[in-house]
């Protein structure tokens, strides 16, 4: 796991979690990704040759899907990193990915 850093700024603190995830949790996100990326493969084995008509095809657009949903998966996860920004009207959290960047503000007066 990774070490909570502090940035103190002239008008906010800045608390950085990083990415908090547990190494067996790690492990699950792989096998996750290996075993997702396994059944499309078989899949893909399994189609032959793609000359046979617009079954094998559509079957070869869902093995890419797989794939595709396998990777975004597993790299949202892994590379995910969290962090928390206090200032003088609101607290923010931050979650973090490759693909995404999610904001939740709250405000001081609303609490």
């Amino acid at each position: 796991m990774s070490t909570i850093t502090y940035k103190w700024g002239s008008d906010y603190l800045l608390i950085d979690l990083g990415n908090r995830v547990p190494g067996r949790i790690k492990a699950l996100y792989y096998g996750e990704f290996l075993l997702t990326s396994g059944m499309a493969t078989i899949l893909l084995l399994r189609l032959g040759s793609f000359s046979q008509g617009f079954v094998n095809w559509l079957a070869a657009a869902g093995v890419a899907a797989l794939y595709l949903l396998a990777a975004y998966r597993f790299f949202s996860r892994l590379f995910f990193t969290e962090s928390i920004v206090v200032d003088y009207d609101s607290l923010l959290i931050v979650n973090n990915t490759p693909f995404v960047k999610k904001i939740n503000r709250y405000e001081w007066r609303h609490m």
